[in-house]
C-alpha cells in the first residue's frame, strides 16, 4: 500500500508544479512601454545577480550520472560513465566495455532521464522526478529502475528512489511476471 501512496504522491506533485507553471505565465501581466523601458534600466543591475543564481540551477541527468558513487553501479567505473556520455553528446554508439570484461551501452540520454542496457538480461532507466517538499535541499528525486530478465519466461522489475546526493530513500519489487506458453495455460483447470 505504501508503494501505491508514494507513486501517487510523486504523480500528484509533478501535475501540480506544472499546473502552478501554467497558471502563474498566464497571470502574468503585459508591461507597457513605459514599464518596458524601466525595466531594461533595471536588468542591467540585476544581471550580476543572475550570475549567481544560476549557479543554483538543477543539475542535468548527464551531470547526476557522473556524480554517482561507483558502489551503486559496480559494474561501471567512473570513467565508464564519462565515456558514455560523451560518446552520447558526439551522437556515437555509447558502448564500452565495463568491469566484468561485458558490453554495456547507454541508449538515451536527455536532460531528465537515461537508459543504460548493462548485459543481457539487466536493463536501468533513471529519471528526475520533481517532488513538492524539498529533498536533501532539492526538488526532485531520482528514480532508477532495474529491469531483470531471470530467464525466458520471468522478468522482474525493482524500483529504487534515491535524493539528489544519491541516498536511498526507498526500495521496493514493483513488478515480477511469469511468462506462460499457451501449452501451460491449457493444463490449467478452469473455473
Amino acid at each position: 500500500m505504501r508503494k501505491y501512496l508514494f507513486a501517487l504522491l510523486l504523480l500528484a506533485s509533478a501535475s501540480a508544479s506544472a499546473q502552478q507553471e501554467r497558471e502563474g505565465a498566464a497571470a502574468k501581466p503585459q508591461p507597457t512601454e513605459k514599464q518596458g523601458a524601466q525595466s531594461t534600466e533595471k536588468k542591467g543591475a540585476q544581471s550580476t545577480e543572475k550570475q549567481g543564481a544560476q549557479s543554483t540551477e538543477e543539475p542535468t541527468m548527464a551531470a547526476l550520472f557522473k556524480a554517482m558513487p561507483d558502489s551503486l553501479m559496480p559494474y561501471l567505473t567512473k570513467n565508464n560513465r564519462l565515456d558514455m556520455i560523451d560518446f552520447m553528446e558526439a551522437n556515437m554508439k555509447a558502448e564500452i566495455t565495463n568491469r566484468l570484461e561485458g558490453r554495456t551501452e547507454m541508449t538515451a540520454l536527455t536532460a531528465d532521464s537515461l537508459s543504460l542496457r548493462m548485459n543481457e538480461t539487466l536493463r536501468i532507466d533513471m529519471k528526475k522526478v520533481r517532488v513538492q517538499t524539498p529533498v536533501d535541499s532539492s526538488l526532485f528525486v531520482i528514480q532508477v529502475w532495474r529491469n531483470y530478465q531471470i530467464n525466458e519466461h520471468q522478468t522482474e522489475q525493482i524500483v529504487d528512489v534515491y535524493s539528489s546526493a544519491w541516498r536511498l530513500m526507498e526500495s521496493r519489487l514493483e513488478r515480477s511476471t511469469l511468462l506462460k506458453r499457451d501449452e501451460d495455460l491449457k493444463e490449467l483447470p478452469q473455473f
